[in-house]
């Protein structure tokens, strides 16, 4: 943690008034609300029209193609995409179908999250009225490095948001 100063205290109970670094609490207080961030890491999306774009569909289809080795499918038609990880790294089922008027994933930043984030992506792009949104933002302020890989992913199927931020908006 860069500038971190231990915080020493008097404590009253200790033999003798020693002081005590706080540095081992401290980090414990966070590993523990860091792994309840990664956990909890979930994505949202709102306003899933009644019909998904033919062509969104298509690239959906591709990308979970693209990644076989770390997404199983579950279902996959005109009306709904639904897949999740492999064995330890499945987690929620991620389920985009029509006519949903607000859903979530939670991911915990499993191997799969970079699949849900391409999907959403993909949707967004032919479905202007769905909206994102992701604990992303909550985490750091910004986009994390899953969200930028699925956008640089997609440009090999001309999806591309020109600098816009999709997620949240």
């Amino acid at each position: 943690m860069d500038g971190y100063k231990p915080v020493r205290y008097q404590s009253a109970v200790s033999p003798g008034n020693r002081t005590t670094d706080l540095a081992p609490i401290w980090e414990l207080i966070r590993s523990r609300l860091i792994e309840e961030k990664t956990v909890g890491y979930t994505h949202y999306w709102r306003n899933v029209p009644s019909k998904l774009n033919e062509q969104a569909v298509e690239v959906a289809k591709d990308i979970l193609r693209r990644y076989a080795g770390i997404v199983r499918v579950h279902l996959m038609s005109d009306d709904i995409i639904s897949f999740n990880g492999i064995g330890e790294d499945e987690f929620e089922l991620f389920e985009f179908k029509i006519n949903q008027k607000f859903e979530f994933c939670k991911t915990a930043r499993r191997p799969y999250d970079i699949a849900v984030c391409e999907v959403l992506l993909v949707m967004k792009y032919y479905l202007p009225t769905l909206t994102i949104s992701s604990d992303a933002y909550e985490i750091g302020g910004a986009l994390d490095e899953s969200w930028y890989l699925a956008m640089q992913n997609l440009e090999r199927y001309g999806v591309s948001f020109a600098g816009d931020d999709p997620v949240l908006d």
